[in-house]
């Protein structure tokens, strides 16, 4: 809405890109997952998600022509992400059987998706809060400047 994108512009940005995490990233996730240290692909992981909100912040605010991105760098930058972030989900997910005890998966995967069911409702709700307080009351916008929920996703992520 904010960039004046169609529906069927972001479905092409999509498609464009599923292609590249399916036969690219997910077999380099699984081939890094055995060749280096999965808590090191964790970390990296974990630190991407910080700075990736923090850089579309950036170039969006600081370097897009009238703070709209085009649609070469949402697809260039939307495989990047999610290259990331599939190769490292991949690459750690085999992480769980280096530190848990067969007899304690049942436990472990009740409590990760208790976790997750509470990070959605924490990220979905608290991101539409974040941006309607940010715009209206903090920066005094008639409009909702959806860029900020980038920084709320950081802070989420730290």
């Amino acid at each position: 809405e904010q960039w004046g994108f169609s529906k069927q512009q972001y479905g092409t940005m999509v498609a464009i890109g599923s292609p590249f995490l399916i036969f690219g990233f997910v077999p380099l996730g699984g081939y890094l997952s055995d060749r280096v240290s999965r808590l090191f692909i964790l970390k990296l992981g974990a630190c991407w998600m910080v700075v990736h909100p923090l850089l579309t912040f950036a170039y969006v605010k600081l370097l897009a022509p009238g703070g709209i991105p085009s649609m070469t760098f949402l697809v260039v930058w939307g495989v990047i992400t999610a290259g990331v972030g599939t190769t490292c989900a991949v690459a750690t997910a085999p992480l769980v059987l280096d530190y848990v005890p067969r007899s304690q998966f049942g436990t472990l995967f009740s409590g990760l998706g208790f976790a997750r069911g509470v990070a959605v409702i924490l990220i979905n709700n608290g991101i539409g809060f974040w941006v309607t307080v940010g715009s209206t009351w903090m920066l005094g916008l008639t409009t909702y400047d959806y860029t900020l929920g980038y920084l709320y996703l950081a802070g989420v992520a730290v």
